[in-house]
């Protein structure tokens, strides 16, 4: 993109906030949210911006049903590897889970973890990679069992890393409990990695073409956000479809 320092036209990325705005300018929004309820700030902070701009349908019946009037557009996120991983190896079998430790266990690792032990213990031919970014996680981490098949990596990775990190990827795991719409998964499969993904929330929209789990039960949500009343919704993954899956 070549940005024009006069445009009029604004790019805000992120959940809606209180902007300031100026006469003669547009303020546009690149937004998403995972629960079936918006804070309650929100509604207000969505008339500041001329479009809200989302990544998957379920995303945008979230903010409408919530009583956003802001006209919305849905902007599906994708990408643009499609170089199939082939593996000279078969040994060890790779299950990988990125950006596994997000706030309250969202992207479910626990749920990854608690499966990959019940049903491969301590297997040297079998491994599992917990992948995370540089933030809060350390209360996560601790909770990890220190297994020698079980690799925890905490980096803020360029593309190339991330793509040499996925090429050791025989099937990728991502039981969220919550997505506007799930990238990871989306960027395994296009590279031809079978991927175990939630079929709810934004990943709805593409779990058949994965290997979905569709039983689930209904959890609070949970955010560090104001909201009136509850924080709405998340699933929660059955943990024994997920095993079953996983073998």
């Amino acid at each position: 993109f070549e940005f024009t320092p006069q445009s009029p036209n604004k790019l805000y990325i992120g959940y809606p906030r209180p902007i300031e705005r100026k006469e003669g300018e547009k303020q546009f929004l690149i937004s998403a949210f995972e629960s079936n309820k918006l804070p309650v700030d929100f509604l207000e902070w969505c008339k500041y911006f001329e479009v809200i701009i989302l990544p998957s349908e379920w995303c945008k019946k979230v903010f409408q049903d919530n009583g956003v009037t802001t006209p919305i557009e849905v902007m599906i996120q994708g990408t643009d590897n499609f170089n199939i991983i082939e593996h000279t190896s078969k040994v060890p079998f790779t299950f990988l889970h990125y950006n596994a430790f997000s706030d309250y266990k969202r992207k479910g690792w626990d749920l990854v973890t608690q499966a990959f032990i019940d049903m491969f213990g301590r297997d040297e031919n079998v491994q599992l990679i917990l992948k995370g970014r540089k933030h809060d996680n350390e209360d996560d981490i601790k909770e990890i069992p220190v297994r020698p098949n079980i690799k925890v990596i905490i980096q803020n990775m360029k593309r190339g890393e991330l793509v040499k990190l996925q090429d050791q990827a025989h099937c990728f795991v991502f039981p969220s409990r919550g997505e506007g719409i799930g990238l990871p998964p989306i960027e395994m499969m296009a590279r031809g990695i079978p991927t175990i993904v939630t079929n709810w929330s934004g990943m709805s929209e593409f779990a058949e073409m994965a290997i979905p789990i569709n039983s689930f039960a209904r959890v609070e949500a949970h955010y560090d956000l104001p909201f009136d009343g509850s924080a709405g919704q998340w699933i929660e993954p059955n943990v024994h479809i997920l095993k079953d899956t996983m073998f």
